[in-house]
């Protein structure tokens, strides 16, 4: 029995670390802001996208071990490192820590989600 639990478990998390690798190397991108939203509410439960014009140069750069760097809205350019958990990548600068749920990953799309705001982006 204890062995049949010791298989499980290691079974279990050597799949984990293979998802979030998968990921991670997915990720590993320069990602350009192609469109940004920000969700307004309309009803009680219903939402309505707002377009918001973005910055050409917008961009998340996630690069290997981890680390970022960003072009913002406003044109700054920042650094510092990402982490992903399940379907949420935080990423910390100086300033502040960010979570972005992902809602969408392809090869060459990622669409990520922050309280009201989707962002769009291609690399």
């Amino acid at each position: 029995m204890r062995n049949i639990l010791k298989i499980l478990t290691l079974t279990s998390v050597t799949l984990f670390y293979s998802c979030t690798n998968k990921l991670e190397e997915k990720i590993i991108k320069n990602w350009r802001v192609q469109k940004m939203e920000k969700m307004t509410p309309l009803t009680l439960n219903k939402y309505v996208p707002i377009k918001i014009d973005i910055n050409s140069k917008m961009c998340y750069n996630f690069l290997p071990q981890n680390k970022v760097k960003l072009i913002t809205q406003m044109g700054s350019s920042m650094q510092g490192t990402w982490h992903i958990n399940d379907s949420t990548i935080s990423i910390y600068t100086k300033k502040e820590k960010k979570e972005l749920n992902i809602l969408k990953l392809t090869d060459n799309e990622l669409v990520l989600a922050s309280g009201r705001f989707k962002f769009y982006l291609e690399n």
